[in-house]
C-alpha cells in the first residue's frame, strides 16, 4: 500500500481525491495541503511515496520535487499546460481510472501522460503560420519585420495577424499579449 500526499487549493476537491485515492484499498492519503508551501510543514512528517497535486507550472513541480526528495509527482493538467517536470499527468476534465492509472505507473517508476485530450482552447485552432506569426508579434516584431523574415507580404502580415485576434477573441495587442501569458504560450518575464 503506497502513501499517497494530496495538493490541491479547494478542500472539497481533496476530500475528493482522498476518496478516489482509497476507494480501491490499494493506496492511502497520508498528507494533504492546500499549496507546495503548506505542504513544507507537513511532509517532513509524512512519508510520501507519491505526491498528487494541482499545479499552475514546472517551477511548481521543481519546488515539490525539492520538498519530496525522489518522490514523483502526479499532475493535473489545466487547459493545453502539460507539466514536463512532472512523472505524470492527469487531465483535470479525465476519467477517475487515469489518476489510479498514473499513480500505479509512477510507483513503477514509469512516465504517465493522460489519454484525455484536455479542453480545446481558442489558441488551438491556430494554423502553423498563425502560430509562427503570433511568436514573432509576441517577441515584439513588427509587421514589416514579420514579412521579410517569412518571405510574405506586409498585407499577408497584417491578415494573419487580424485572423489570429480574431480567432482568439482579442482586441489589440495588449489583449494579445495578457491572453498569451494566462495560456502560457509565453512567459510572463
Amino acid at each position: 500500500m503506497a502513501n499517497v500526499f494530496v495538493i490541491y487549493a479547494s478542500p472539497v476537491v481533496r476530500l475528493g481525491i482522498r476518496q478516489l485515492v482509497e476507494r480501491e484499498q490499494r493506496h492511502r492519503v497520508c498528507g494533504e495541503a492546500c499549496d507546495a508551501g503548506a505542504a513544507m510543514h507537513v511532509a517532513a512528517r509524512e512519508a510520501a511515496d507519491v505526491v498528487v497535486a494541482d499545479v499552475a507550472k514546472d517551477a511548481e513541480v521543481e519546488v515539490l520535487a525539492s520538498v519530496f526528495a525522489r518522490v514523483p509527482v502526479v499532475a493535473f493538467q489545466s487547459g493545453r499546460w502539460r507539466p514536463a517536470a512532472a512523472h505524470a499527468v492527469v487531465a483535470k476534465d479525465g476519467e477517475v481510472r487515469e489518476l489510479h492509472q498514473a499513480i500505479d505507473a509512477v510507483l513503477r517508476g514509469e512516465r504517465y501522460q493522460s489519454r484525455t485530450p484536455a479542453s480545446p482552447q481558442p489558441h488551438d485552432a491556430l494554423s502553423a503560420r498563425e502560430r509562427e506569426v503570433l511568436t514573432m508579434i509576441l517577441a515584439g516584431a513588427r509587421p514589416k519585420q514579420i514579412a521579410h523574415v517569412l518571405n510574405l507580404s506586409v498585407k499577408t502580415i497584417s491578415t494573419h495577424r487580424f485572423r489570429i485576434m480574431r480567432k482568439l477573441g482579442v482586441e489589440g495587442d495588449v489583449m494579445l499579449t495578457r491572453y498569451a501569458i494566462r495560456h502560457a504560450l509565453v512567459s510572463s518575464d
